[in-house]
């Protein structure tokens, strides 16, 4: 990421899907208004996130509306690409759980966070200390989410046709100067070279693969 985007990131979180769904299903699960199209996708897809977590779950309705879902649901939702703009929509539906889970920690105590925290972290690949996790968590009820966004942006992208359901940068270039923008208030980025030969490499297998 570091070298694709022109960053320098420091500190680092993953997370495999059996920690979101442990974490999320020790919350008390996560209402999220839904449409009938993405409780069918989720139906769909379910079975892949149960195989991958060994964690049992059901189908849910496909009448739309407003859902209280499990951990394994949850995240089945926020894997869907086959409904809206692919993956941009899927991004938005991930954003919105993350929103949705620290709603939920503010109002939970240091010892039920400590308490998840202990459970999901075999699941978490990290180069934060346990002692630093446990303090960022004592802060949660301050935390609040402020300007999100999906790269590649709004207008810079071109769609993978075929169903893979995947986007082109249209251009790398474009979108890192835009980042940038955001991250950092740096107006007129010029990427790196590295990026700049990326981008044109990008270009190209997007006209070759349409």
């Amino acid at each position: 990421i570091n070298r694709d985007f022109d960053l320098m990131i420091g500190n680092y979180v993953t997370v495999n899907w059996k920690a979101v769904a442990d974490t999320i299903d020790l919350m008390g699960g996560m209402d999220i208004e839904m449409s009938a199209a993405e409780g069918k996708a989720i139906n769909q897809f379910i079975w892949e996130v149960i195989d991958a977590t060994g964690i049992q779950s059901q189908k849910v309705s496909e009448t739309g509306g407003l859902y209280h879902l499990d951990g394994v649901q949850t995240v089945t939702y926020a894997r869907i690409r086959s409904v809206g703009k692919e993956d941009i929509t899927r991004a938005e539906r991930q954003r919105t759980v993350i929103r949705l889970m620290l709603e939920k920690a503010k109002d939970m105590n240091m010892a039920t966070l400590s308490r998840i925290a202990d459970t999901v972290l075999p699941g978490i690949s990290t180069n934060l200390r346990l002692n630093d996790i446990l303090s960022l968590l004592s802060f949660v009820g301050d935390y609040e989410i402020g300007l999100t966004a999906t790269v590649p942006f709004e207008g810079y992208y071109i769609n993978q046709e075929g169903g893979s359901y995947y986007v082109y940068c249209d251009t790398l270039v474009d979108n890192i100067s835009m980042l940038h923008k955001i991250l950092y208030d740096e107006k007129d980025y010029e990427p790196s070279t590295y990026v700049k030969e990326l981008s044109k490499y990008i270009t190209k297998d997007a006209k070759r693969h349409p």
